[in-house]
């Protein structure tokens, strides 16, 4: 059954799940569950919204202003933030973008 992030073939967002997973593998290793969860939807939120903002994220995955920063900082081998501090948002980096990409297709 699907919910929320995902669907019925475990894709979030057209991008499956396992190659987000097997793409951070050494981020997600030995993290919950629920934050396996989480980073794995906020590498599929960026990979679908560029320049996506860091309170979009947070208010999208009803998690607080802090769990929102400890993810990214988390992600940040994986994560370009392009712009100013006001405009600007996060992109994925070109080495994880292109994994993603060919798994989709």
């Amino acid at each position: 059954m699907a919910n929320a992030l995902t669907s019925d073939d475990g894709a979030i967002v057209g991008v499956n799940v396992g190659a987000i997973e097997g793409a951070i593998e050494g981020v997600i290793e030995g993290a919950t569950e629920g934050v396996k969860k989480r980073l794995v939807s906020v590498i599929s939120k960026i990979y679908d919204k560029p320049s996506i903002k860091a309170v979009e994220l947070r208010k999208t995955l009803d998690v607080s202003e802090r769990t929102i920063l400890s993810d990214l900082k988390r992600l940040e081998g994986y994560l370009d933030y392009k712009g100013s501090k006001k405009t600007g948002g996060y992109h994925l980096k070109n080495s994880i973008k292109k994994l993603l990409d060919a798994a989709k297709n």
